[in-house]
């Protein structure tokens, strides 16, 4: 089942099992995973004058077969329990009934479906008024009556919520009295106001109410199927049960942090504050429970089996919002299934990779999925698989060296811009210590991002992540770096004879990937050749020995050109028509995104960034998510169907405070393409403008709201243009996406 903790059904008899015999019945129950729970009895319009309690011998004894037929349906289906809600006996009118002789008729009849059925659990279900104005068993009080009166060991009672509620009662005493007394035997959990059944979804109503009584199922080990009795007429049906569980789960596990002993000594204490503090404490355990947090390790279970298991993955690692997984055989894995894994928002199979797009939490599925891929026995590579493609391959690598620094670059950008804002605004003087402690901390991540990206291209090639940071930090050694003087690059020195071209390696992106990719091939051949007994000194000896002069005497040298030069050629042809790189940028990311290769270009604008302070394609890329939120707004003006208006909003909000497009583009746009076209439309005018008045950001970032301060600069000017580039993309794919949103389109 797609709910996972949904075990059980209740059969309505006879109207749910109408031409389906009992044999057919539980074959369908077995195909789905589920089990009879038991039957409930409805009796409707012959006996709209009375079931069991009728004045009519006749139409009670047909309200007795009925009660038989239904014991001989629940057992062939595997069920156990028979309910038996009397909705029609009772009265609307004084001097209508005569209450002992229906009293007496209700025992009996009680007695005899006991006696015919003996192996199954007969339940009564009491409930105040409707179908009658008066039900005859309307309370908890009568109900006992009858219990005692019938003395069968095998009759008990039903407790719903929603008509203890209707009745004025406590369900807590309810439960307390008849658990107590061994008659628990079946529950209906919904909830409602008291007036009418509402059956509304658990704990929207009444939740004190509704945790007091959970604690007294379990104070007498209930251990039956709970029976979620809510309607859901205008809800999403999957959905309010998924929260029906997910309310239970809270509660329960509330009441177990807190402690069954400790409730029972508030409970003693009979003091109304201890009670209060008692729900305070209930409360905020539930708010600060994990549950409440997606079950990662579920989500990572149920990918791994849906792709085919850990034998069929030859290579894993992760971006920014996606696992990426190299698979042996496509063939065997479930793409359908693993899209309705919990978590999994879309899948793309792009560039030899199968991508499963989670969003920005990846980490922490990955941080579950790893062990149970490695755990397993399988051969599985964290780096870049031999069996790639070379596309694919670089893909892979820059992906996983650059993944998990952006949140330090991301979070140091904004400061920087808020840095600029503030000395703009004279708050705040330059040269002063405020100044260079925030210039500092806000810079720091630039200056040392050689040695940032030392350590995650040592873990992404399968290198010592700690030698491969500090073959990378030897490069920013105060005396290696003085040794240039006030030459700059191009400066020259020598080892053992060797000539050293000297460069400033501060705020580099290439040299050090390249040279912990090549080091990375040294580090196997000597942790593979070295004996385990000198591996501790020998290796990173000779790591250091020979990879810190190579990077000093030709690696290093030659990324910094090439970095140097890939930042010339991409700056020149932006110069050449800024315009037409808005347009390309702000109208094609999305499709690059779509892709999972839009990690080809973030170096580019990480070594703008580091380099020159500045970066023209970053503001093209806020251009597209704009216009993806322009997009969902247009959708959520037009649409009429509430679970596109939702999914729409959702995806704005989403956008607007975290920069992630992946789930609004594969949940919505990808599957239009009239709003695939228009959202590439706006994008590319946002980008135009963008590169019109030549706008720029000072960090790299992701485009949302609250990244903006990356377009503080030293240009005023700068902040204005972007927030106005900004409103031409969202505002262009607002009304192309209302126009091309069908009043009565749906969420595919």
């Amino acid at each position: 089942m797609a709910l996972v903790g949904l075990t059980h059904v209740d059969l309505n008899y006879p109207e749910h099992v109408v031409g389906i015999p009992a044999e057919e019945m539980k074959a369908k129950l077995d195909a789905h995973d589920l089990k009879l729970n038991g039957t409930a009895l409805r009796f409707r319009s012959d006996f709209i004058n009375g079931d069991l309690g009728n004045q009519d011998p006749a139409l009670a004894g047909e309200a007795l077969k009925l009660c038989y037929e239904a014991c001989d349906y629940c057992r062939t289906c595997g069920g156990d329990t028979v309910t038996i809600w009397l909705g029609h006996d009772g009265f609307d009118y004084s001097f209508q009934i005569d209450y002992t002789h229906v009293f007496d008729n209700l025992v009996k009849a009680f007695q005899a479906v006991c006696d015919y059925a003996p192996d199954l659990h007969i339940f009564i279900e009491y409930k105040p008024y409707e179908e009658r104005s008066y039900a005859y068993i309307d309370t908890m009080g009568l109900t006992g009556m009858i219990l005692n009166a019938a003395d069968r060991e095998n009759l008990g009672v039903t407790l719903d919520y929603c008509h203890m509620l209707m009745k004025h009662e406590n369900p807590a005493m309810a439960t307390d009295i008849f658990g107590r007394a061994g008659k628990l035997y079946g529950i209906h959990l919904n909830d409602g106001y008291g007036v009418m059944d509402d059956g509304l979804m658990i704990g929207m109503a009444t939740p004190v109410k509704m945790l007091e009584m959970l604690f007294y199922l379990k104070k007498y080990a209930f251990d039956r199927a709970v029976y979620f009795d809510t309607f859901p007429i205008i809800e999403d049906a999957e959905g309010e049960c998924a929260h029906n569980l997910v309310m239970m789960k809270l509660m329960n596990d509330a009441l177990e942090s807190v402690g069954q002993e400790k409730i029972q000594s508030v409970i003693d204490a009979n003091d109304a504050l201890a009670a209060a503090a008692l729900v305070r404490e209930l409360f905020c355990t539930m708010g600060g429970n994990h549950y409440m947090k997606r079950d990662w390790e579920a989500t990572a279970k149920g990918i791994l089996a849906a792709v085919g298991g850990p034998e069929n993955i030859s290579g894993m690692t992760h971006c920014a919002t996606r696992l990426r997984l190299n698979l042996r055989d496509d063939s065997k894995c479930d793409d359908a299934a693993v899209k309705e894994v919990d978590g999994v928002v879309n899948t793309v199979n792009s560039a030899g990779q199968y991508q499963v797009l989670i969003g920005t939490e990846v980490p922490k599925l990955y941080e579950k999925f790893e062990p149970l891929v490695k755990g397993s026995g399988a051969e599985v590579s964290t780096s870049t698989s031999s069996d790639e493609g070379i596309v694919s391959r670089i893909f892979s690598a820059i992906s996983g060296v650059f993944a998990p620094l952006l949140p330090a670059m991301a979070g140091s950008g904004i400061l920087r811009g808020l840095l600029i804002l503030a000395v703009q605004l004279g708050l705040i003087t330059e040269g002063t210590g405020t100044y260079t402690i925030l210039y500092t901390l806000s810079m720091s991540v630039f200056y040392f991002l050689p040695v940032l990206l030392g350590f995650s291209s040592g873990k992404r090639f399968g290198a010592s992540p700690y030698l491969s940071a500090l073959i990378c930090a030897c490069l920013l050694y105060p005396d290696f770096i003085g040794l240039m003087g006030d030459a700059g690059n191009g400066a020259m020195s020598e080892f053992f004879g060797i000539p050293v071209v000297l460069m400033s390696y501060n705020s580099t992106v290439i040299p050090a990937i390249i040279a912990i990719w090549v080091y990375s091939f040294l580090y196997k051949f000597l942790d593979e050749h070295v004996p385990e007994t000198l591996r501790l000194v020998v290796l990173p000896a000779v790591s250091l020995i020979i990879m810190v002069p190579a990077t000093m005497l030709v690696i290093g040298p030659l990324g910094v050109y090439a970095g140097e030069g890939i930042a010339f050629v991409v700056n020149w042809l932006i110069a050449c028509s800024n315009v037409l790189a808005g347009i390309l940028v702000g109208g094609g990311w999305s499709v690059l995104v779509s892709m999972g290769i839009h990690w080809a270009v973030n170096p580019i604008m990480i070594n703008n960034i580091a380099s020159n302070g500045f970066d023209y394609i970053c503001p093209a890329t806020f251009a597209c998510n704009f216009a993806v939120i322009g997009c969902a707004l247009g959708v959520f003006l037009k649409a009429r169907d509430q679970k596109l208006k939702s999914f729409a909003m959702t995806g704005a909000v989403t956008i607007c405070l975290s920069a992630i497009i992946e789930p609004t583009l594969f949940g919505m746009l990808l599957k239009n393409k009239k709003l695939f076209l228009a959202q590439i439309i706006g994008g590319a005018c946002g980008g135009a403008f963008l590169g019109v008045f030549k706008v720029v950001t000072t960090a790299f970032v992701f485009g949302s709201v609250t990244t903006f301060p990356a377009f503080v600069s030293s240009d005023p000017m700068n902040f204005a243009s972007a927030m106005i580039g900004m409103v031409i993309s969202a505002v262009v794919v607002g009304v192309l996406g209302y126009i091309f949103t069908g009043k009565d389109d749906q969420l595919a």
